[in-house]
């Protein structure tokens, strides 16, 4: 089972664009890689603007085959038999795998936060507003800032 999230910017009028993120979307992994990658405005509206996305990367990478395996997965039958794409770039459903282009827009951020509500099968929202990311889990009321959320997990991480 993977962990989807809900990557997401809020423009200057306060509308929401946002896409979907399929795999590993927890924070120690996509949260760590937005506040250290996609930490300005021009850049994160890039990577949306590829639409959803199977696994983030800290580099959104060039079109290459969806079945490829990615550096570093030993496992994958195609391991030996394919070349493998990098394991930094991003895996996109619409570049790399001609799905349809899906990119979600709302009005604001309730709009956003109704249609992401604690049923959802969204686990994390990360939502980048007033140049600072935050995030919120879906069984969790509040966004909180996504640097002091990976701040804790290091607190924890080192007990």
């Amino acid at each position: 089972m993977s962990t989807v999230g809900i990557i997401a910017i809020e423009n200057i009028d306060k509308t929401i664009k946002s896409v979907m993120c399929s795999a590993d979307s927890y924070i120690e992994y996509t949260g760590k890689i937005l506040l250290e990658n996609y930490n300005e405005k021009q850049r994160l509206d890039y990577l949306i603007s590829y639409g959803s996305i199977s696994i983030l990367g800290p580099e959104i990478g060039k079109k290459h085959d969806f079945k490829a395996p990615r550096e570093g997965w030993t496992w994958h039958n195609d391991y030996n038999i394919q070349t493998a794409t990098p394991k930094n770039w991003c895996r996109f459903y619409h570049r790399d795998r001609g799905e349809e282009l899906i990119i979600d827009h709302y009005k604001d951020e309730d709009e956003l936060l109704n249609t992401y509500n604690d049923d959802s099968w969204a686990e994390f929202i990360y939502l980048y507003k007033n140049r600072k990311w935050y995030v919120k889990q879906n069984n969790v009321g509040t966004y909180t800032l996504l640097s002091e959320q990976l701040d804790y997990v290091k607190i924890i991480e080192n007990e």
